[in-house]
């Protein structure tokens, strides 16, 4: 499937190196694959269907979903400031446009692959993921502090469980960007910084492989998935569902009107996309 909507797309199609193996890319270089809400709604519906048919066991290829951005600049720059005062505007149980509740609630094995910059909801949609692959060029970067913002989608409840209350302070709260070495010795991404994006989508495409392999059948795969992620949502769980209230308790008191009537425009035109 490849849908198109306004600024983004989403590219939803099998690897070629085998059809159990699903590849959803987030498209629009032009604004460094930032996101609206159409595409959201896209990005969303492609883990809820693979979930769906995993459900009622009528989906016999997708075993495994690589999630990662087009080209090598970005994986996302987040919502697209021209979409944001929509998305901001969204009730909080509007889940068919939530990419991460979908990533969250997805029975299937999640490989992301970031190649390049992954700003706030990029960012989150990797914290989303089972694993993270990184390229040398992969740049993690939290903007909400200065956008004055809180994250809704695990920012503030993922990260410190992923590299460390200190570490997710670093990027939070003092604004610092994290790298690619930065994500793999801290905890955030796995198995080592690749060269290119080309050597990362091969090695999630190994893992997928030798993961089916390993589990033989779906459900294997999704009971070890189960009882990794129900060990550690422990106390998790309410720090997210607090988390997840008072961000969207926090939107529905912004002057979004003022916050978004001007977008940036950065060098021939091009769109800044920050959140």
């Amino acid at each position: 499937q490849f849908y198109h909507r306004r600024m983004s797309l989403v590219d939803v199609r099998e690897a070629k190196e085998d059809e159990r193996i699903q590849i959803v890319t987030i498209s629009g270089k032009e604004t460094r694959n930032s996101l609206d809400k159409n595409s959201l709604k896209l990005l969303a519906s492609a883990f809820i269907l693979a979930n769906e048919e995993e459900e009622n066991e009528k989906n016999t290829k997708a075993r495994c979903i690589i999630v990662t951005g087009d080209g090598d600049e970005a994986f996302s720059s987040g919502i697209n400031l021209h979409a944001a005062k929509d998305v901001f505007q969204m009730s909080e149980f509007d889940y068919d446009a939530d990419v991460v509740h979908a990533m969250e609630k997805c029975e299937i094995p999640i490989v992301c692959v970031v190649n390049g910059i992954a700003i706030n909801a990029g960012f989150e949609i990797a914290l989303a993921a089972d694993i993270v692959l990184v390229t040398k060029n992969a740049v993690f970067i939290d903007t909400h502090m200065d956008l004055g913002l809180l994250p809704s989608w695990g920012l503030s409840t993922k990260l410190p469980r992923a590299v460390g209350a200190s570490n997710a302070k670093l990027a939070s709260v003092f604004g610092e960007a994290l790298s690619g070495e930065d994500a793999v010795r801290f905890g955030l991404a796995q198995v080592k910084v690749f060269e290119s994006k080309s050597e990362a989508m091969t090695e999630a495409i190994r893992l997928a492989k030798q993961m089916m392999e390993k589990s033989r059948s779906t459900e294997r795969a999704r009971v070890a998935l189960d009882i990794i992620d129900k060990g550690w949502e422990k106390s998790y769980g309410e720090a997210r569902k607090i988390e997840r209230e008072k961000a969207f308790a926090q939107y529905k008191t912004l002057p979004l009107d003022e916050m978004f009537k001007t977008p940036r425009i950065s060098g021939r035109g091009k769109m800044r996309s920050k959140l």
